[in-house]
């Protein structure tokens, strides 16, 4: 079995019928269901997976580059010969590695670990939301509910070991035809412009210099929503900024009619590091002894 990122197998279906013919209501009638399930399907693909997925062109839907490694990916899951009718089978499936992560940092980790836990022969990988609090962290992380924990916090436990992976590069956005942003932005009209963000979004507290100690005033929010698709949506058609990683900028602006504005805020101004947390005798568990391999080459 090839590893495939956790998505309910009744939204795995949707997206290999749209991928098979290209248009939304031929995916619906080859699937019985209504054109708009099958939209709500592909919506909700794209929140799971921060990747547009489709781009539509010349009244048909092409796909990203990441739509068809996913698609390529999923093949074994959908040999009928392997799958339960009641799609039970990704539910009941034993996963050999559970990351855990926000949107945010998912964004880099599951290329990565895609292609790691192939060359590690790991069957199964499943990628669940960060606890609801942070000090559950490390109660999910000792009752091994979750193998690895990447966030922009170490956790910091005996028991618990975490190393840096790298440090999250960020841009600052808005809508190509902005009327008052050009090229660049200066931090006095960062702060007088309307934002766009991101529930409880972690880089808000990274974004700091000498002068601010938080770059994204409470007062200056005029949307906020829980994924990069919905947020560079509100950007696009307004006068509204964001702050997003420069690889969700790369993968998706080409979708959406954004640019990247240049910015200098000073020495001062620093952005996030992502760090792997992670049980410190993992390599000792029963079974888990590839997935330590893997960790060790996570750069």
């Amino acid at each position: 079995m090839i590893p495939v990122i956790h998505a309910e197998l009744r939204l795995l279906k949707i997206f290999d019928a749209v991928m098979r013919l290209k248009c939304t209501k031929d995916a619906a009638n080859s699937l019985n269901i209504s054109s708009s399930s099958v939209t709500y399907a592909i919506k909700k693909m794209r929140q799971i997976y921060s990747d547009v997925l489709f781009v539509r062109k010349n009244k048909q839907f092409t796909p990203t580059l990441f739509a068809l490694s996913l698609h390529d990916k999923i093949q074994d899951m959908l040999n009928p010969a392997e799958i339960k009718e009641d799609y039970t089978f990704v539910q009941s499936q034993q996963y050999s590695l559970v990351i855990s992560s926000t949107d945010y940092v998912a964004n880099n980790i599951i290329p990565l670990t895609f292609n790691l836990a192939k060359e590690q022969n790991i069957n199964g990988v499943r990628l669940v939301p960060l606890p609801a609090s942070h000090g559950d962290f490390l109660d999910s992380l000792l009752d091994k509910s979750i193998d690895v924990i990447f966030d922009y916090d170490p956790i910091y436990h005996q028991e618990v070991m975490f190393r840096k992976l790298f440090k999250e590069e960020v841009c600052i956005i808005c809508s190509k035809d902005h009327p008052r942003l050009s090229q660049s932005i200066n931090l006095k009209n960062y702060v007088a412009e309307t934002h766009a963000v991101l529930e409880q979004q972690h880089l808000i507290k990274e974004w700091g210099t000498p002068e601010w100690e938080n770059l994204l005033p409470g007062l200056n929010v005029g949307f906020c929503c829980n994924n990069y698709i919905n947020l560079l949506s509100a950007v696009e058609v307004t006068e509204m900024i964001g702050i997003i990683p420069v690889s969700v900028f790369l993968k998706l602006n080409m979708s959406f009619s954004i640019k990247s504005l240049n910015h200098n805020f000073g020495p001062g101004f620093k952005e996030p590091d992502v760090y792997m947390s992670y049980r410190k005798n993992l390599r000792d568990e029963e079974g888990k002894k590839s997935i330590f391999k893997l960790l060790e080459k996570m750069r």
